[in-house]
């Protein structure tokens, strides 16, 4: 009877929704660091503008932009995995990680704290894709920085908290060569990664 069934649907995954009152209070470096991936983007989608069609060298391309926004500040969502809430108390994240304006500094400070391993932070849009994605929409809407923010802090600047474990299920995922990214949403639930608001805890 459930061979029709799709199990993904099983796979829990609450929504985040970003609201202009959370953009948060970055630094002047890092708002630096949004601006030179931006100019990475224009520098790279003009390149690309006036490719021929035999050019081989597009991964290395993207992988150069993917840097420069991996280099980038991000938005907590406020989601953690499964296995998060199952290896720690729900409070216990909550009191450290709710609401954080630095996620990299917080995993990093709540690990030696706890003298623990195996928490991290995943971008819930992969790098590259999120690269392809500005390289590609530049070339058609020739957009200016405010558009690439507002994209970046909505969308292509959001992660979750998870564990190293389910970090590398998502990871592995993105890397095989028949990968599609079709949305955050299908990539999780196709890793069987479950992710919860603290919100709704």
């Amino acid at each position: 009877g459930f061979e029709n069934h799709d199990v993904h649907q099983f796979i829990n995954y609450d929504e985040f929704t970003f609201k202009k009152t959370d953009i948060p209070n970055w630094t002047h470096n890092q708002m630096e660091k949004l601006e030179y991936a931006f100019v990475r983007i224009k520098e790279v989608a003009d390149k690309h503008s006036k490719l021929p069609d035999d050019y081989e060298h597009l991964k290395n391309d993207y992988r150069s932009v993917a840097q420069a926004l991996f280099d980038c500040p991000v938005i907590f969502s406020n989601r953690i995995s499964k296995g998060i809430l199952n290896r720690f108390s729900k409070n216990l994240i909550f009191d450290h990680f709710y609401n954080a304006g630095n996620i990299s500094s917080k995993v990093e400070s709540f690990k030696k704290k706890h003298s623990i391993s195996g928490i991290t932070y995943d971008h819930e849009c992969p790098r590259n894709e999120s690269a392809k994605y500005f390289i590609k929409t530049y070339n058609d809407e020739n957009y200016p920085y405010k558009v690439f923010l507002f994209q970046y802090l909505f969308k292509w600047g959001i992660t979750n908290l998870v564990t190293t474990y389910e970090n590398g299920l998502l990871s592995s995922k993105t890397k095989k060569k028949d990968f599609i990214f079709e949305g955050p949403e299908s990539l999780y639930r196709s890793c069987k990664v479950d992710l919860y608001s603290l919100n709704n805890l």
